[in-house]
């Protein structure tokens, strides 16, 4: 399964690439396989989806492709997730994304309690100001850009 998995991936970014259109990453415990594919395929309008690894991943990411995005997602406004909290302090702002994974991890204050929608992006939004040195209205803004520049709308 493995193998069948990157080669669908190696034709996804191929693809990608040749249609000009972006691409989400949603890699579980094989970060460092997937930025190797991504260096040998020479992929670049991507996002990791729910980004999990840490800053150090980050920045290998990121020297790979300073364009790479990350998105941010319901987790982040979880009281035990530093090392996510570590990487949203310190990504450039223009590489951000945030999004929820609906229906699940819902964020902060409404987990366990309520089914994940596409409107609880607002709690990211704001766990993400508070952490950021940068005004709200910069974040919100820049934010807004960067998800109308990746999904080119």
């Amino acid at each position: 399964i493995k193998q069948m998995q990157n080669l669908y991936f190696r034709a996804q970014i191929w693809l990608a690439r040749e249609l000009w259109l972006p691409f989400v990453i949603h890699s579980r415990e094989s970060n460092e396989e997937v930025l190797e594919i991504l260096t040998q395929q020479q992929g670049k309008n991507y996002v990791f989806h729910c980004y999990s690894g840490d800053w150090e991943l980050a920045q290998k990411i990121l020297q790979q492709n300073s364009q790479a995005m990350f998105g941010l997602w319901g987790v982040l406004t979880y009281k035990k997730s530093q090392q996510l909290r570590e990487v949203a302090k310190n990504l450039p702002l223009e590489s951000i994304l945030i999004e929820t994974d609906a229906p699940f991890l819902t964020p902060e204050p409404l987990r366990g309690r309520e089914e994940n929608e596409p409107i609880f992006v607002s709690h990211i939004l704001k766990k993400l100001q508070e952490l950021r040195d940068e005004s709200p209205e910069e974040i919100e803004s820049t934010l807004y850009e960067n998800a109308k520049k990746f999904f080119r709308i």
